[in-house]
């Protein structure tokens, strides 16, 4: 039997989500704002101080693929220690059916902070695209 991730969460916070947001990027190309590519068969989350961790272009060939085989196969999914001084990390999650662009929403709690990000693998939208109107959720 295969195992797909149709969703990603990181909760932020343990309180209670009462709206969630599309999570927009601030970029020129409009086409990226709401969705991130996949390339990889693997999504993440992490902080943007483990972003030059996580950057390959300085890497000769050998460290970069290192890193690569560390990020995206040793593990299906789970959490990746980047800096053990800092506990900096990244998490790595499969994404759903595969290569693609995926959107992540952002769920606020009753004081308006973050508590969750989720990231839909679009599993779910493609069953619901099968059902009839009546069963498809309302949007949020």
């Amino acid at each position: 039997m295969e195992t797909r991730v149709a969703l990603a969460e990181l909760r932020i916070s343990p309180r209670r989500v009462v709206r969630w947001k599309l999570a927009r990027r601030d970029t020129p190309h409009a086409y990226q704002r709401n969705d991130y590519d996949v390339d990889s068969a693997k999504g993440c989350f992490c902080d943007a101080a483990a972003l030059p961790h996580l950057d390959l272009s300085g890497l000769d060939t050998e460290a970069k693929e290192a890193l690569h085989e560390d990020l995206m196969w040793s593990i299906p999914h789970g959490d990746q220690l980047l800096d053990p001084a800092t506990g900096l990390n990244v998490a790595v999650f499969d994404s759903g059916a595969g290569d693609g662009s995926y959107r992540t929403y952002v769920g606020y709690d009753d004081t308006g902070r973050v508590a969750r990000l989720v990231t839909s693998f679009r599993l779910f939208e493609a069953a619901w695209a099968k059902a009839s109107p009546s069963q498809v959720p309302a949007e949020a």
